[in-house]
């Protein structure tokens, strides 16, 4: 009696502390993710590659410390909560191995069984990965009254680091669908001029930006170099096939096969989100339907100027009742 109330007592000091490590790992993300949506106010969060990183990194450590004397393999039960990336949108491949690789790494820091050394060893290539991805990402913070114009330049903004303003960005590989199932490659358009719409059925301002979308491509269809694509981020196929059965929108339609993975690879948080892509695969994110010059479409010079142009910051002062722009960069 007494050998099995010890062996009940040493499974629910477990079984505890490995609720310990879960409620560690949530409490870090959210907190995390709080800190910089609400407080810091990071422009775009949810498309930037180090964040779930970071996220797993921090979490995992402190479940690690909680779970110092938790046996090894007790600890893969708490990779499973990696699994709340997915509602978060944080989730996808194959980024995320790198996600899982992280969340390792910092168990293995908290344990006795690896050397000081190799400790070291795991933590400085953490590191490097880490500031990799930091650094080769733009930061930007916004102030009160942020906005962008038409041009994408940007209003009460903090511009910490932005490497490649101005360089010009090659269109990623992200799986796409079209209706009947096929995978369709966007180089395949390579020569055309594309606009890509990122939007999403149960999105009410992507449906409500559909007329000026249709107007537009109504004004263009006859230019033969002009495609415009839509891409559906929708999660229900099914949802998505009904809508473009019923309402036959003109162009191509296609579907990502991961609702996340155009996100991160574009560089949006939201739909709808529109990128102007030039002939040779070059793109960047352009304007609404309602705002974007037709020529802007029609003319590859003004493409490429636009493509090539980096964006300003500009700072909002009232002065004497009156609004005032003043360039910061």
């Amino acid at each position: 009696m007494i050998i099995f109330a010890k062996n009940d007592r040493k499974e629910m000091g477990i079984i505890f502390r490995l609720l310990l490590g879960v409620l560690s790992i949530v409490g870090s993300v959210f907190l995390i993710i709080l800190f910089f949506t609400k407080v810091v106010q990071i422009n775009n969060v949810a498309s930037l590659k180090w964040l779930p990183l970071l996220l797993a990194f921090i979490g995992f450590y402190f479940a690690g410390l909680i779970n110092k004397q938790t046996k090894l393999h007790f600890l893969l039960f708490l990779l499973l909560v990696l699994f709340i990336f997915q509602p978060l949108e944080l989730l996808y491949f194959p980024h995320f191995n790198l996600v899982i690789l992280f969340a390792i790494s910092a168990l293995a820091i908290t344990r006795k069984e690896f050397r000081l050394n190799i400790k070291i060893g795991i933590a400085l290539i953490s590191f490097i990965v880490f500031n990799v991805f930091l650094f080769g990402e733009p930061l930007i913070i916004k102030n009160e009254r942020f906005g962008t114009d038409a041009s994408l330049n940007l209003y009460n903004a903090t511009v910490l680091w932005d490497f490649e303003n101005g360089k010009l960005k090659k269109t990623p590989k992200v799986g796409f669908e079209d209706i009947q199932g096929n995978e369709v490659d966007l180089k395949t358009f390579q020569g055309k001029t594309l606009y890509l719409t990122f939007w999403a059925t149960w999105c009410g301002p992507s449906l409500n930006e559909k007329i000026d979308l249709e107007k537009l491509k109504k004004n263009l269809i006859s230019n033969p170099n002009v495609i415009f694509i839509d891409i559906s981020v929708d999660t229900d196929k099914d949802a998505w096939k009904s809508f473009i059965s019923k309402n036959n929108p003109k162009g191509i339609q296609l579907i990502s096969k991961n609702s996340i993975s155009p996100k991160i690879e574009f560089g949006f948080s939201g739909t709808p989100s529109h990128f102007l892509v030039d002939s040779i695969g070059n793109f960047k994110k352009c304007n609404s339907p309602k705002y974007i010059h037709q020529d802007l479409l029609i003319e590859p010079s003004l493409t490429h100027k636009f493509l090539n142009t980096p964006y300003r910051v500009f700072r909002i002062e009232v002065e004497d009742g009156k609004e005032k722009l003043i360039r910061v960069k």
